[in-house]
């Protein structure tokens, strides 16, 4: 019996020692903090950050924030993140082609879709593996999105082509009905988008990962329509994202930041009304729900 418990110890110790090797290799980072002037070896080699989260009072979602101007397709910087049983990949420069046109950008900001919303999962430590093929300086921000549940207070949003921005609501149990609307002060196009919940939301590009059960539209300064519980399901994402130019609006394209500069940062107003079916303004939101379903 302490021979097998002896070997045993032995077959087991190695495995062991690679965990805590790895562990102590994750530099510690605070959460809502802005780091700058980070740094890579290049040559791919991996470096690891850890951001650990309040366990029983988690954020309902994390967003991930990383600048690096000097990475170029030829020399690419690659950022993975594990949240519990989420992985989300991206890389820069972001290059994004839309509609035989092609966007470069050198920033990215992104909401992880947790596949698991419960407390244990979402109290998960956030890990990060960040390399690039030369040395190269770089900012990163892992930050909570407090606000993420639409709830019945408007939410104050920006985004731009990199940035994409999302949030969820959840029906109600006396509610079928909500109309969504977006309003802004920009005359950028951008799109609203509500779609069923389904992770992934956004690709690594950060374009729109779309499902069988979609509702979009493209606005300037005013978008929205309505839906129904029967239609999307109890739950649903709201996104909002910026295009790279302005010609899906049919106005003239602002070109300014293709090189990955700010200038498309839209700023806007969300919000999902919950809509009593004896109104009769009801009909009016309706078809504008069947007008504007379909592919983007």
């Amino acid at each position: 019996m302490i021979r097998i418990l002896f070997t045993t110890f032995f077959i087991f110790l190695p495995v062991f020692s690679i965990t805590i090797t790895r562990i102590d290799e994750f530099q510690d980072l605070v959460l809502d903090t802005k780091y700058e002037n980070l740094t890579t070896k290049g040559e791919l080699q991996p470096e690891l950050y850890r951001v650990l989260l309040d366990r029983e009072n988690p954020p309902p979602a994390v967003r991930i924030v990383v600048t690096s101007e000097k990475a170029s397709q030829q020399n690419p910087f690659t950022v993975t993140v594990v949240h519990g049983k989420t992985i989300h990949n991206l890389a820069l420069p972001r290059i994004q082609s839309r509609d035989g046109h092609r966007y470069s950008y050198w920033f990215a900001s992104d909401t992880l879709c947790d596949y698991d919303s419960s407390i244990e999962e979402l109290g998960q430590p956030v890990q990060l593996s960040i390399s690039s093929s030369v040395p190269s300086t770089f900012e990163l921000r892992v930050k909570s999105v407090n606000d993420f549940h639409i709830g019945q207070e408007p939410i104050l949003s920006r985004a731009s082509p990199s940035e994409q921005r999302y949030y969820m609501y959840t029906f109600p149990s006396d509610v079928d009905k909500v109309d969504v609307k977006i309003t802004s002060n920009s005359e950028l196009c951008a799109t609203i988008v509500a779609r069923r919940v389904n992770c992934p939301l956004f690709d690594a590009s950060g374009l729109l990962e779309l499902s069988e059960v979609y509702y979009y539209q493209s606005f300037t300064t005013f978008g929205g329509f309505s839906l129904r519980k029967s239609d999307i399901g109890s739950q649903f994402h709201v996104a909002f994202t910026v295009n790279g130019d302005d010609s899906v609006c049919g106005t003239q394209s602002n070109t300014s930041d293709h090189g990955g500069g700010p200038a498309r940062i839209k700023a806007a107003t969300i919000s999902v009304t919950p809509v009593a079916e004896t109104s009769i303004l009801s009909a009016i939101p309706l078809i504008l729900e069947i007008q504007t379903t379909g592919s983007i």
